[in-house]
């Protein structure tokens, strides 16, 4: 099960979300995550999974990996990313997977909680070519409650890491239990990987 990361601050540092980390940024923050996590992860794994809260500037380690992916697979930039993903900041988890042997992240998973915002996914699956009626969708799974969801808001692997022993590993993300483990109360999930707009966990 992923270790969590809930520290907000990082000293002095004020932090927001940013995606466009330079190489020595991302080297840096990725250090001080395994740095400040060691104790806690197994020793004999070579690719381990961090969870890290939205607010956590180690959180950005998350949102490099999702644009470098993003922009190289749909011409996403950083502005786009943050304008896409803005307004769910603060009610994101990462699902940091790091690789011990170069101390550089391979992948990430984006939970996105309920929030005045709602869900992402359910939210862009209401517009075109889609147009989902979200009450329907609702009604169809039981859900009468929003923070029973939890929206799988992006799921991104580095190129290096889609092949071979190390993509059991990271590509194994979307499907660790820890997407259930860290809260029981989560028994519906968004999957935007899928057709279906909603699926019972």
């Amino acid at each position: 099960m992923p270790t969590r990361d809930t520290d907000t601050e990082i000293g002095a540092e004020v932090f927001s979300p940013r995606y466009d980390l330079s190489d020595a940024e991302l080297e840096d923050l990725t250090v001080r995550l395994l740095d400040a996590r060691t104790g806690e992860l197994p020793e004999h794994y070579r690719l381990v999974a961090i969870e890290v809260d939205g607010r956590s500037p180690f959180s950005n380690v998350g949102r490099h990996v999702e644009r470098v992916v993003f922009e190289a697979t749909f011409g996403n930039d950083a502005a786009q990313m943050t304008d896409e993903y803005g307004a769910y900041e603060e009610t994101s988890t990462f699902f940091i997977s790091i690789d011990r042997d170069t101390c550089m992240p391979s992948g990430v998973l984006r939970i996105i909680e309920d929030s005045p915002h709602g869900l992402k996914s359910l939210n862009d699956a209401a517009h075109e070519p889609f147009n989902l009626e979200l009450d329907e969708a609702f009604r169809f799974h039981a859900i009468s409650d929003p923070t029973e969801i939890w929206d799988i808001g992006t799921v991104a692997v580095l190129p290096h890491y889609r092949r071979g022993e190390a993509a059991v590993s990271v590509q194994a993300l979307p499907c660790d239990v820890s997407l259930r483990a860290r809260a029981p109360h989560q028994t519906h999930r968004v999957d935007r990987r899928r057709p279906a707009a909603a699926q019972d966990a």
